[in-house]
């Protein structure tokens, strides 16, 4: 559904990306790993539209991507930021019907409000709806940052034609809610939504992901089957650092450490 076709991007003087072309699987869950500074946030704000390239194109199914409204992106794709700040004394759920707000405008419906409370109990959050955002941990406004992220692609529409990106989903998550949010990924994944996202931990990134991106100094290292190049040589060659894939006892998913 996305791509990227001799996508460079600058700011200043400083090459961000550099001659980026890929192609993101439709109802797939893609993951985008690499070292800091690698360009990774960089790309998903290009993906969003929210930035624009130096040279090159975005495509949405073989349409520039802004060559549609903001109105149709509004509801056909979702971005959750790295971070997100909040100051105003909103309740939770009210920062999840927010997400709504490109499919009901000002006024919410009574599907709206369905959805945000969905989307409320699939995060855990049922019990925090009506807390006050601004006094959440961080973790909990994490969560209700992926559910307003989450509502704004549910819609009756064909979920094939959605897509959600998410930069660093993990962020301050303890262990249980990382792996539940990665498991949500999957789940709108399989019912047909475009999922990409960029990640760090590489281990997370080999139990979820159907297709990988590594990114290093802006250009692309290797792209394709997660299981083929999350291997311990291309990983090096992306991060400079040797790798060893360790079998766990009753896993299908080795652990890949990084070698000092």
């Amino acid at each position: 559904m996305l791509a990227t076709r001799k996508v460079h991007l600058r700011k200043g003087e400083k090459a961000i990306l550099s001659d980026v072309s890929l192609c993101f699987p439709p109802g797939k869950v893609s993951i985008i790993l690499g070292p800091n500074g690698a360009g990774k946030s960089s790309l998903l704000k290009l993906l969003s539209g929210e930035w624009d390239s130096s040279s090159g194109e975005v495509f949405w199914s073989e349409q520039n991507l802004h060559s549609l409204s903001v109105q149709w992106l509004g509801r056909h794709r979702a971005f959750l930021h790295q971070e997100t700040h909040l100051d105003f004394s909103f309740s939770a759920e009210e920062v999840v019907l927010l997400g709504r707000l490109p499919h009901s405008g000002k006024q919410a419906g009574s599907s709206d409000r369905q959805r945000t409370r969905s989307a409320l109990e699939q995060l855990e959050l049922k019990d925090l709806a009506q807390r006050d955002y601004t006094t959440l941990s961080g973790g909990e406004k994490q969560r209700v940052q992926i559910a307003r992220t989450l509502v704004q692609i549910q819609h009756a529409e064909d979920p094939t034609e959605t897509c959600w990106l998410l930069d660093e989903p993990a962020n301050n998550l303890d262990l249980v809610h990382q792996r539940k949010v990665l498991q949500l990924c999957r789940q709108q994944a399989d019912a047909g939504t475009t999922v990409i996202m960029v990640l760090h931990d590489i281990n997370l990134a080999r139990r979820f992901a159907d297709y990988c991106v590594l990114l290093r100094d802006g250009q692309c290292i290797a792209e394709g089957d997660a299981a083929k190049v999350l291997e311990p040589e291309i990983l090096e060659s992306t991060y400079g650092l040797p790798f060893q894939k360790v079998d766990v006892p009753d896993s299908q998913y080795p652990i890949l450490l990084a070698i000092e």
